[in-house]
């Protein structure tokens, strides 16, 4: 089956139209105060001011709400100067774009518009090619009888999350396979023609949560373009399964589609999101939630998931974040579930909301932040302990996936991962390479 069977094209690609897309969205409470948010001064951990003098205006940061959105709004006496900096800096540019063309050009000055249209064109051209070659990964699995779910920005498109594959930049295919069908995915994966990241050897099924592959479906002077086959969904933090029974995230899935039911969807990219408060994708991610919360069918389903996590009480944080200040349709006994009890966001997560990022600080990332901010979302001393822990002695499994050496003894792994970590908490003194200046980024276990 091609691609034009899956989707509807509308005169030049206006939008993109799903059979998957069963729920039609709610529509939110928007256009709250916003007033009572913290102070412009005084960023968050691990971030540095964006702007000195005046603060964005009310509409302003209201526009970058209704983009968090389903159903986005035109927004009026929009700073426009400062917007447009704001939407380069978070990477919302091509979203803002294809909400402009979904409401015929009555979303952004004009001037404006044609200063973003470049991007989104191609954004949306990688986009397509992505999701061709996700089509060719999903006949091939399908084909071989092996159950297998995408999530992630491929997931969300096919969903009709976003009916415009070029609001939604998506930097990699990802599927999620039982364990017990992990060996012969990858088997499809290199019978279909992609090349392992890694010498594949069937060892590594214990010893990796994943596999990547590359592909060649790029453009010149392009990224390259890469899949991630997932077999441990211990990095889900849904505990692994052998089959599909197993485990919660095919609860209600649509197996045939190779699509997560909402809700436990929700739960991994809010988990996901987490990790990244602060940084560039941020809001992005944010709008990914936005859109996907008024089709959570079953909210008993999410919590199921989602409430013996330990990242519960950061997820309700998020999740209160949009209700106050998107109207997120999302059920206050959920928030309270999360949170322990607690409705209020309260100082310490005052970098959870949007409206603040927007006018506090710069996305970016210092590894004491990530501790500091980990510790807070996790919601006890325990589980922060338990972070901590984890993140100055992780386990040989984690250090082999994150490194991508199946040989070297685990001191040597543990070394080179203390190492880098300690440049990481020194950067922000000014002493060693800072993330800025190209150092890899080594991910904080959890």
């Amino acid at each position: 089956m091609g691609l034009d069977r899956l989707f509807t094209m509308h005169g030049e690609g206006d939008s993109i139209r799903l059979p998957r897309s069963r729920v039609a969205p709610r529509e939110g409470r928007r256009g709250r105060s916003l007033q009572g948010h913290a102070s412009p001064r005084g960023g968050a951990p691990g971030v540095r001011p964006l702007h000195s003098g005046k603060p964005i205006t009310p509409a302003t940061e209201q526009f970058f709400l209704t983009l968090l959105t389903p159903d986005p709004e035109r927004v009026r006496d929009v700073q426009w100067i400062r917007a447009e900096r704001l939407l380069a800096l978070h990477g919302l540019g091509p979203l803002a774009m294809a909400v402009d063309r979904g409401l015929h050009g009555n979303f952004l000055p004009r001037s404006v518009a044609a200063r973003l249209e470049p991007a989104y064109l191609a954004t949306r051209e990688r986009v397509v090619r992505l999701l061709e070659a996700d089509q060719a990964i999903g006949e091939a699995l399908w084909g071989a009888d092996l159950p297998f779910l995408r999530i992630g920005g491929s997931a969300l498109v096919r969903e009709g999350v976003y009916m415009d594959p070029g609001a939604r930049p998506i930097d990699e295919l990802q599927f999620v396979v039982p364990f017990g069908a992990a060996e012969e995915a990858v088997r499809t994966f290199l019978a279909v023609g992609f090349t392992p990241t890694v010498d594949w050897h069937p060892s590594l099924l214990e010893a990796r949560r994943s596999l990547c592959f590359r592909f060649d479906a790029a453009a010149e002077g392009d990224s390259p373009m890469r899949v991630e086959l997932i077999w441990r969904t211990e990095s889900l933090h849904l505990g692994r399964c052998d089959t599909p029974e197993d485990c919660p995230l095919w609860a209600g899935a649509d197996v045939e589609a190779g699509l997560p039911a909402p809700g436990p969807h929700l739960h991994i990219l809010a988990e996901r999101l987490l990790s990244g408060v602060g940084t560039r994708g941020y809001l992005r991610g944010l709008a990914d939630i936005g859109r996907l919360i008024p089709r959570v069918e079953s909210w008993e389903r999410f919590m199921a998931v989602a409430s013996p996590r330990p990242f519960a009480p950061g997820v309700g944080l998020v999740l209160r974040a949009l209700e106050e200040e998107t109207g997120a349709p999302v059920p206050r006994g959920v928030i309270r579930s999360l949170g322990g009890g607690r409705l209020s966001l309260g100082p310490a997560a005052r970098w959870i909301r949007p409206a603040h990022v927007l006018r506090a600080a710069t996305p970016s990332s210092t590894r004491p932040g990530d501790l500091f901010r980990q510790g807070v979302l996790l919601g006890s001393p325990l589980q922060a302990a338990r972070a901590a822990a984890a993140a100055l002695w992780p386990r040989e499994p984690w250090l082999r996936a994150e490194f991508g050496d199946e040989d070297a003894p685990v001191p040597a792994l543990r070394s080179r991962y203390l190492s880098t970590l300690l440049r990481g908490l020194l950067s922000p003194l000014g002493i060693g390479k800072s993330e800025a200046s190209g150092s890899r980024r080594t991910a904080i276990p959890t």
